[in-house]
């Protein structure tokens, strides 16, 4: 059929692609996504069933292969519907002292840099920590949360500018006039320049140890 033998997302404009995985034998995971006005939706919080055909047409301007492993998928039956919708930046992943936002709580970023379940790790990892701190320390629960929150809240920050730059690239991109192909082309060139490398390199650990010394000063 002409689909590689590993994990390929088939990208177009508009936010719109195709992610192909091999699971074994003859079986793929095919996941399209495309995005509809907000006005109007109903916004499930799990995957429901949908009628995947409805929609293959809008997938015709992919390549051939793409085309023909979408309207496979449609015939299959089975496909479900995972709508994806952001809440608002958070200034704090705290609130009135005594909550703590973690995993996708704190960062409704609708799985921007693939490694939501990375993030999730690392608050629950900096929470863990800022926890036995304030029990060792005597201080209150408060006090903990107060760390959690200097600690992680910041990240995210850097990781909305990421987004807000990604969304600029795309935007200046969009404004050339340039082909399918070719705007594909230069946004991948452009967005490749290692800006965004930082996120896969954080180490928390080193960063909790920092956040837990200077507590000492």
């Amino acid at each position: 059929m002409g689909i590689p033998w590993t994990s390929v997302f088939w990208q177009n404009l508009g936010g719109k692609y195709v992610f192909t995985c091999p699971l074994g034998g003859d079986d793929f995971e095919v996941t399209t996504r495309i995005r509809r006005p907000l006005e109007g939706q109903d916004h499930a919080s799990w995957g429901r069933q949908f009628h995947f055909d409805t929609i293959t047409s809008e997938y015709d301007e992919f390549c051939e292969p793409v085309r023909r492993v979408v309207q496979l998928a449609a015939k299959t039956g089975g496909t479900q519907e995972f709508p994806l919708f952001s809440g608002p930046r958070l200034q704090s992943i705290v609130s009135h002292g005594s909550i703590a936002l973690i995993g996708d709580a704190s960062h409704p970023l609708s799985g921007a840099f693939g490694a939501g379940a990375g993030f999730a790790l690392e608050d629950t990892y900096t929470l863990s920590k800022t926890l036995d701190w304030a029990w060792n320390k005597g201080k209150g629960l408060g006090e903990a949360l107060k760390l959690y929150d200097n600690i992680r809240s910041p990240h995210y920050e850097k990781l909305y500018n990421e987004l807000d730059w990604y969304g600029k690239v795309g935007a200046e991109v969009a404004a050339e006039g340039l082909s399918v192909d070719e705007e594909i082309k230069e946004r991948v060139k452009r967005i490749s320049s290692g800006r965004g490398t930082w996120m896969y390199e954080y180490d928390i650990q080193k960063i909790v140890e920092q956040a837990l010394k200077a507590t000492l000063a």
